[in-house]
């Protein structure tokens, strides 16, 4: 089995939920799988989660989180469209790297991350996988961005 994860990433207000709204037309509460098309033509199952998983009052830490995402995944490839909020107030284990970090030494693979609002941070750019940024996303209609995240991930 192997899961493969296209983040975003920012602070507060970055519009990280609204995009992957935008993105899959889920609400908050319905992360159900959806199919994207590729601009080749192929499809991709995706499993969405449209409200950034380190947020919130019942935030599982990442060690857990990861060990949950891969204790459900039941299929031979994963999927995963996921948010992280960047907040210099979270403890080390609830910011975004320990997250990304904890999935990758459990042998998921990192497809691209998105930054949103802020510039690329440098721990983004030493995982090796595709990285951009969106400055300005606080202001952005969520469909502009979604739009944005497509092209840079070669969604349709």
């Amino acid at each position: 089995m192997t899961i493969h994860v296209w983040s975003l990433i920012g602070g507060v207000n970055t519009r990280k939920g609204s995009t992957i709204h935008a993105l899959t037309g889920m609400s908050r509460e319905r992360n159900t799988p959806f199919e994207i098309c590729l601009v080749n033509g192929q499809y991709l199952r995706m499993n969405p989660k449209v409200m950034p998983i380190n947020e919130g009052p019942n935030t599982l830490p990442a060690i857990d989180w990861a060990e949950e995402v891969i204790a459900n995944s039941h299929q031979l490839r994963t999927n995963m469209l996921i948010s992280l909020r960047e907040d210099d107030n979270f403890p080390d284990e609830r910011k975004p790297h320990a997250y990304i970090g904890t999935l990758i030494a459990r042998g998921a693979h990192i497809e691209s991350i998105i930054t949103l609002g802020d510039q690329t941070p440098e721990w983004v750019k030493d995982i090796g996988a595709p990285y951009g940024h969106i400055l300005g996303s606080a202001s952005m209609p969520a469909n502009e961005i979604a739009q944005r995240v497509r092209n840079f991930w070669g969604w349709a």
